[in-house]
């Protein structure tokens, strides 16, 4: 092991923990493509179904597995404590980025996932990319709003975190094991081999409940508050994180009407089944009911506005998948992309179908129709 230097960095080279004399030119790469590619082989997404978000490589939006995860990833580097951390520690650096489209997203009640990869060295100092580890950001550590704070105050970039070299060298030997935490435990040190396995059993239920968990809270402000009381913004968060988690648990980007090809994200509405001021209302419901109603992703459709708005006002609903319209609308269905014979919406489980026979009963009182 060399002795320590002011002048050299650590890295795992070959089997052992060395100084180099430069960073490796890895960090600071500026062309993040290549850690891009490395995530999606081994998730083994299609290339054409990732997503640009931010118009540079290092942040995407990918579906694996029924779930659309919102992405940025990095390699890992030094952050400057290579020069000056003792040789015991041999730490690196994961940071959350300090970009715009990064903070928009979470600032506007979406999620994402934060992912650095750290690359092993050969012993002449060449990528080892055969031995990659991910270092993923536990996706609530993301969300904690002392980091919003503090990046709000400029206060540097309290939002970093490390993970030690030894860590990193353990869960490379090791590749029967799924992940393994950092000291503080908030970065999955996951070995390229067990990715899937561990996006399936351990980030997916971390990535839908953070949607979940969010979403209740706003939801327990709308069920608490009077609609004279309730805040214009209270409203517009609950329903941004109700289009989330409706993303989120599978149903896609883009309007569920099967015909309808709109898919672009910022004007679709996650529209209530049984809508939300109905269930406030219902004294037949305990507290505990309504606010499983308003957060139940099961009570809801995405739908782009044309369609969302014929939905919400009761002028069409739906009986095993085929549309049913008022008389005003039925003379213009062709209008809107609707047709009266074929399926037009998969309804998925047994929950939204009950959810439905309640709008089914509703469009029929106030269209004075007689529901078959």
């Amino acid at each position: 092991m060399s002795s320590f230097s002011l002048n050299k960095w650590w890295h795992l080279v070959g089997k052992e923990i060395k100084q180099i004399s430069d960073h490796h030119t890895l960090e600071g790469q500026p062309n993040k493509t290549i850690f891009r590619d490395y995530l999606i082989k081994d998730l083994g997404v299609k290339e054409e179904s990732v997503v640009d978000i931010s118009q540079k490589s290092n942040m995407f939006r990918i579906q694996y597995k029924d779930i659309y995860y919102n992405i940025f990833i990095e390699h890992t580097d030094g952050g400057g404590a290579d020069q000056r951390i003792t040789p015991s520690r041999y730490n690196k650096r994961v940071c959350i980025p300090s970009i715009n489209a990064f903070w928009k997203l979470i600032n506007n009640y979406e999620r994402a996932l934060v992912i650095n990869i750290y690359c092993p060295l050969n012993e002449d100092l060449t990528p080892n990319w055969e031995n990659r580890v991910y270092c993923i950001i536990k996706p609530n550590v993301i969300q904690d709003y002392k980091f919003k704070e503090n990046k709000r105050k400029k206060k540097g970039n309290p939002s970093s975190r490390w993970v030690n070299l030894l860590g990193i060298q353990e869960i490379i030997k090791e590749k029967d094991k799924n992940y393994n935490l950092n000291r503080k435990e908030n970065i999955y040190l996951v070995n390229w081999e067990k990715l899937t396995e561990f996006f399936n059993e351990t980030l997916a239920y971390q990535y839908i409940s953070m949607f979940n968990q969010k979403h209740e809270e706003f939801a327990i402000k709308v069920l608490d508050k009077t609609e004279e009381k309730l805040e214009d913004k209270v409203v517009s968060a609950e329903r941004r994180l109700f289009r989330a988690l409706l993303i989120t648990n599978g149903r896609g980007i883009k309007c569920e009407i099967i015909n309808c090809r709109i898919n672009l994200e910022k004007i679709l509405i996650a529209s209530h089944i049984r809508p939300v001021n109905l269930i406030k209302k219902d004294t037949k419901l305990s507290r505990e009911e309504k606010l499983k109603q308003i957060s139940d992703c099961n009570n809801g459709f995405l739908f782009c506005r044309n369609h969302d708005a014929l939905f919400d006002k009761f002028l069409i609903t739906f009986k095993e998948g085929k549309i049913v319209a008022s008389s005003d609308v039925e003379k213009v269905i062709d209008t809107f992309n609707l047709n009266l014979d074929n399926v037009v919406l998969e309804i998925k489980n047994q929950e939204t179908i009950n959810y439905l026979q309640y709008h089914q009963k509703l469009f029929a009182e106030r269209n004075d129709m007689k529901f078959l």
